[in-house]
């Protein structure tokens, strides 16, 4: 919640071929775009494995698509993987292309 005078913050929001978990959309276009797709697993050595899974998801359904419209040139792209305190993440910076 720190982050509203920067980002407009949306969860489960349409984009792309799906809705994406949370998407931030800075206010300020050439900040990055941030998209997050949230897993869970039920035991701790499969979180990496779900947080990949959380990051594919989320450049297959195209994601990004609404960040894109939005006019924003790079977008950080994040697939977070919980079971209970222990989490994992998986990160890509996505640069547009004709940007």
């Amino acid at each position: 919640m720190g982050l509203r005078d920067r980002y407009s913050i949306h969860s489960n929001q349409e984009s792309g071929l799906g809705r994406c978990d949370v998407i931030f959309i800075p206010k300020d276009k050439q900040k990055n775009g941030i998209v997050l797709e949230f897993k869970t697993s039920k035991t701790p050595d499969l979180l990496m494995n779900k947080a990949d899974e959380a990051l594919k998801q989320s450049k297959d359904r195209k994601y990004v698509e609404k960040l894109k419209q939005e006019g924003i040139n790079s977008i950080l792209a994040i697939g977070l993987a919980f079971c209970g305190k222990q989490v994992e993440l998986a990160a890509e910076l996505i640069a547009i292309e004709g940007a």
